[in-house]
Formats: C-alpha cells, sequence, structure tokens
C-alpha cells in the first residue's frame, strides 16, 4: 500500500544503525537540509521469493521526500526523478542489528543514543550486514537537494506489519495529513474504466 502525506519542515535526517557516529560510510546524514513543506509518500509492499532454495519473506518499503515543485514518484522498478537531477547513493548497514529513521528532534535523539544498544528510535533487523539505500537527488550543478528517496527490507521475522512500519515513519518523519493513496492499477482492478 502507498500512503501520502506532508513534512512542514526538514532541517536534518538521519538514516543509520543509532550506533553509528557520523561520517560513517554506511550511513546517512543531512544536517543541513532547510526544507519546508516538502511531500511524502510511503510504500510498504509483503514480499515472498523463494532464492536457491530459501524462502525469503517480509516486508519492503520505499520512502520519497520531495520539494513539492519536483516530479518523482514511485514506479515498479524503483523512482521517477527529473533528469536533471544529480543523485548520490548511500548504502545503510547495519552492525547492531538495527536501524534508525528520524527529522529534526528525532535526528537529534538518534544522536545522544549512539552508544546505547538497540535505542527507542530504532527498528530491529535481526541481522548485521546491508540493510537498505539513500538516494539523494540535487537540482543539475547545486547542491540544493530536491528528494530523497530511501528503501530497505525487513524480514518477516522481526514481527514488523505494514501498519508498524507507516506509524513509525509517520512519527519520525513528523508527517501531517497522511492518507492511504491507490496507484493506477489498484484503481483498474477496482472496476476503473
Amino acid at each position: 500500500m502507498t500512503y501520502a502525506g506532508n513534512i512542514n519542515e526538514i532541517n536534518q535526517i538521519i538514516v543509520s544503525d543509532p550506533s553509528y557516529e557520523k561520517g560513517v560510510w554506511c550511513r546517512y546524514e543531512n544536517d543541513n537540509l532547510n526544507a519546508k513543506n516538502w511531500n511524502i509518500k510511503i510504500e510498504v509492499k509483503k514480499y515472498n521469493e523463494n532464492i536457491d532454495g530459501y524462502d525469503i519473506a517480509g516486508l519492503d518499503f520505499q520512502i520519497l521526500l520531495s520539494h513539492p515543485s519536483v516530479r518523482c514518484d514511485f514506479t515498479e522498478n524503483g523512482i521517477r526523478y527529473p533528469k536533471s537531477s544529480e543523485i548520490k547513493e548511500y548504502t545503510i548497514g547495519a552492525d547492531t542489528a538495527c536501524v534508525s529513521f528520524g527529522i529534526n528532534d528525532i535526528a537529534d535523539k538518534i544522536r545522544s543514543e549512539v552508544d546505547e544498544w538497540q535505542p527507542s528510535t530504532c527498528l530491529k533487523t535481526l541481522a548485521d550486514g546491508e540493510f537498505g539505500v539513500v538516494y539523494e537527488g540535487t537540482r543539475a550543478n547545486s547542491d540544493k537537494v530536491h528528494f530523497i528517496a530511501i528503501a530497505g527490507f525487513f524480514d518477516k521475522d522481526t514481527g514488523y506489519s505494514e501498519e508498524d512500519l507507516v506509524k513509525y515513519f509517520e512519527k519520525n518523519f513528523a508527517v501531517k495529513n497522511l492518507f492511504p493513496v491507490m496507484s493506477e492499477s489498484e484503481e483498474l482492478t477496482l472496476g476503473g474504466m
């Protein structure tokens, strides 16, 4: 399911294992974003596949934060964004089997919990290693960020539901007016002409 809403202000954002400090290669942090009235889309899908005899099941998620003037959206295989964007890619890793997401005050809290084992800001991943990815899009020939896309996966053994993840992201990204949206394929499935 996909959800949409808005965020009044994003001064800073962190996506990281909370034990990592700034500057670690497998962490995303922007403490000078200064974004106002951005849009957010959250997509959570069940994932189930058998790879080499192993059943892999859980929840895939994508989050897209964007300036309202930027035309970007989820596609079946990722996101659509302006061709003129310059993209930086950040791998998100975990060494304490958890990851934290947050903006503004939550980002400050994530920083303050660096020495705590699986602190209150985190979601448990149950494993270490690569967790997901963050893409930061800037306007061509500028350092002004105009969208951020985040993607990752939670194994079914974490016990998280779609509702759990959506509520966590809604709280930690200070989302206002969050509502479910239907994709065009869902609209057609429901009898659209």
